[in-house]
């Protein structure tokens, strides 16, 4: 009976593994135009050129942490601008528009802000 528990508990387990891998994910590191991982920076996503210009209609939003790194889960895969901001810091004319996405898998991007 163990045995059966344990296999059917490690089953499940793989299972929603597999389900949160399956999902398009965008990984930023957002760094300085020095080079150093920026924390706190406020990263926004957009499907369109307008809603980016406009800075409405965001995707998803989320802070760097301390090694300057923000996720994005659940993505289509399709290109999205990127608005990362830290006080007078921006990515303005500097990697603002990603590649299509690759679906179903963890997409890495560095993004480099400046003043």
């Amino acid at each position: 009976m163990k045995k059966i528990v344990f296999t059917v508990a490690l089953a499940l387990t793989g299972l929603l593994v597999s389900f949160q891998i399956i999902t398009t994910s965008l990984k930023l590191t957002v760094i300085n135009n020095l080079g150093k991982e920026e924390e706190g920076v406020r990263v926004r996503l957009f499907k369109t050129e307008a809603d980016y210009k406009a800075e409405k209609n965001a995707v998803d939003e989320h802070y760097t942490d301390k090694k300057g790194v923000v996720s994005f889960k659940g993505l289509e895969p399709i290109p999205y601008y990127i608005n990362a901001v830290k006080d007078k810091k921006n990515n303005y004319g500097n990697g603002e528009l990603t590649d299509s996405l690759k679906e179903k898998q963890m997409n890495k991007l560095k993004v480099v802000i400046q003043d």
